[in-house]
This record gives structure tokens, C-alpha cells and sequence, in this order.
């Protein structure tokens, strides 16, 4: 029911349906919870999507459902909150990641960091520095060359002096 109002731009009575399922005590499943999100984001209420953001990470793992997963990123995305979008895809992308066994490389980290530093919104850049450390990328010469472009534009030239003096092998570039 949600799904097709939704899917028919009624947004308010996907809300309002959705507040009679949880008033009821109806068990809400993956396909609710993905299904109600849009009407979140297209009213502007983002203060109903992060409750059901919470109730998605405490109950039945919904947090782990990739159609759950998806919808909040496009609710944070739509709404303009980049940073909460962000977070939600480091978490899903993160335990992907390790469940197919695959592991990012210094390229794709480098062209992530690369892709952050020019994104205004994003302000959480420094957590892909703590995401390269857990990595163990931290001395790959390209990584550290994109960590260097990144703080200074943060104004944090402490940290990029930190970065270059713990380069064992610099060159004269």
C-alpha cells in the first residue's frame, strides 16, 4: 500500500498509512521501511526518515537490507544532507565490501579521496583518512599525495606537515 502510494506521488498518505502500521504495532519489514522513505524525502521531512533510520539500525537487522540501505542514502541525498547520505553508504559499502571479499586499493581510495576534496558538502573528509589507516594504506606514496591535497584545503596544515614528514623516500617533486 505504501509502495503505490508513493509510486503515485501521494506522499502524505504513504506517511499517514505508514503511522496507522506502526500505531497498530505491524510488524515493519525491509520493503515498508524502503518503500516509505521517498515520501520522506519528497515532503522534507527528514526528521521522520532519521526515526525511521534509528528504528531501521535497532530492529531485525534492517539496517542491513540493501533496499533499505539504498532508500536512506537517496532520502539524505535528495535532501541535501551529503554528510548522512555518506555515512549510510560508508556503513553498507564497508560490510559489502567484506562480505563479497573484496578490498578497495590505494587506487580507488586515492580516487574517492580525490572525488570528496572537490565536494563542498562533504564534510567529513578526515574520516577517509581514519578509513586509509584501517586499511593500512597510510604509506602508499599516492595516498599520502591525495591526503596532502585534501587538509590543506581544510586549512588543517599541521596534519599535511605530519603526512609529509612521515614520507621515508621523498622525491623532488
Amino acid at each position: 500500500m505504501i509502495n503505490s502510494f508513493s509510486q503515485s506521488d501521494r506522499f502524505s498518505e504513504a506517511l499517514d498509512f505508514f503511522r496507522l502500521m506502526v500505531l497498530k504495532g505491524d510488524e515493519l519489514d525491509c520493503f515498508t521501511i524502503a518503500s516509505v522513505l521517498p515520501s520522506c524525502s519528497h515532503l522534507e521531512r527528514l526528521d521522520i526518515g532519521k526515526e525511521i533510520h534509528v528504528y531501521a539500525l535497532r530492529n531485525n537487522g534492517l539496517i542491513e537490507n540493501s533496499f533499505v540501505g539504498k532508500a536512506l542514502i537517496d532520502m539524505y541525498y535528495n535532501y541535501g544532507n551529503v554528510e548522512g547520505g555518506w555515512r549510510v553508504f560508508y556503513r553498507i559499502s564497508g560490510r559489502m565490501i567484506e562480505v563479497v571479499g573484496l578490498l578497495p586499493n590505494t587506487t580507488s581510495m586515492v580516487s574517492v579521496m580525490s572525488a570528496c576534496v572537490q565536494c563542498e558538502a562533504f564534510s567529513s573528509k578526515e574520516s577517509i583518512h581514519g578509513y586509509v589507516i584501517k586499511l593500512g594504506f597510510e604509506e602508499n606514496r599516492y595516498v599520502q599525495n591525495a591526503l596532502m591535497d585534501m587538509y590543506p584545503r581544510k586549512g588543517k596544515i599541521d596534519i599535511l606537515q605530519n603526512i609529509f614528514n612521515s614520507i621515508e623516500d621523498k622525491d623532488k617533486v
